[in-house]
């Protein structure tokens, strides 16, 4: 009898253990998948941001490079000419190089020939230059191409569902505003849509970097959108709460004297974008808006 209630202790003391053991396993397993969908999830939302910002800084003809590569066609004629006065020179001086310098005009017939230019993207010499809608209209087509996806993704990590839902709604008034081809009603909804991704990533984002990075830039997008109306007194509200989640990204600490450099260059041009609200003038806020959003972009 003793042996059969030892050996009923020992099989339970088998299973308890098992079970305890799938439970850790599981336990641990079911964390991996959670931690790996909020990993995508953060890529989803970084995608977004990305598209938002880059679609509000078409409208203004803003560029995060200093530089552009611009083609422009040259006649030959032109060309031919300067070999021309150059075969005539050389003419004069005696030797075969003249007639070869007649040659090589001669073969350029009645072609072009294109000249690829450096030039400066400057904001204040894009200033009135019409707005280019086909490609803000792709843009916004684009997003009801990968908004499904990412709130399947989003869904799992329980966010507010009635959060969810709103962003099928402000897509479609920035739809209408672009259909209008309206400039102001255009950054003022994708304003929102991207306030909406910003509450989203506080919700189930552990990157604490990433959702004061992307509260940093939703309040400074607010201010941007408002300059087109030159409200000057709300700008600088969103400008002041964009350097208060600022600043608890410098007090989070940094990994390198590289990031140091950067956090710190961004402060100050935050402080640059916050006194240029004083100015009241449109171009001196594009140019220092241009200036940090380009700085925190080597951030994310």
């Amino acid at each position: 009898m003793r042996k059969y209630v030892i050996t009923i202790i020992i099989i339970a003391g088998i299973v308890l253990a098992l079970f305890g053991s799938f439970y850790i396993y599981s336990s641990n397993h079911s964390q991996d998948s959670i931690d790996t969908l909020k990993t995508k999830a953060d890529e989803e939302l970084i995608y977004l941001n990305t598209t938002i910002i880059s679609m509000m800084n078409k409208i203004n003809h803003i560029n995060y490079a200093n530089y552009k590569i611009v083609e422009q066609e040259v006649k030959a004629e032109k060309q031919e000419q300067q070999n021309s006065s150059s075969s005539t020179n050389q003419g004069n001086s005696g030797g075969q190089s003249g007639s070869s310098g007649g040659e090589e005009a001669s073969k350029s017939g009645s072609n072009t020939i294109t000249s690829m230019n450096m030039n400066y993207n400057s904001i204040l010499v894009n200033e009135n230059k019409k707005v280019d809608w086909t490609e803000i209209k792709k843009e916004t087509e684009k997003m009801y191409h990968t908004w499904p996806t990412i709130l399947i993704d989003l869904n799992a990590l329980n966010v507010n569902k009635d959060n969810l839902l709103k962003f099928n709604n402000v897509l479609d008034n920035v739809t209408k505003a672009v259909q209008k081809e309206n400039k102001k009603a255009t950054l003022a909804e994708l304003g929102n849509l991207y306030h909406l991704i910003t509450s989203y990533a506080k919700e189930y984002s552990n990157n604490n970097k990433m959702v004061n990075l992307l509260s940093t830039k939703s309040n400074v997008l607010y201010a941007y959108a408002l300059c087109e109306d030159e409200k000057w007194q709300d700008m600088k509200k969103y400008i002041k709460q964009a350097q208060g989640a600022y600043n608890n990204i410098m007090n989070s600490g940094v990994e390198n004297a590289n990031n140091v450099a950067h956090m710190n260059k961004g402060y100050i041009l935050l402080n640059e974008l916050d006194k240029s609200t004083d100015t009241k003038d449109k171009s001196i806020f594009y140019i220092n808006y241009k200036n940090f959003m380009q700085e925190i972009a080597t951030m994310e």
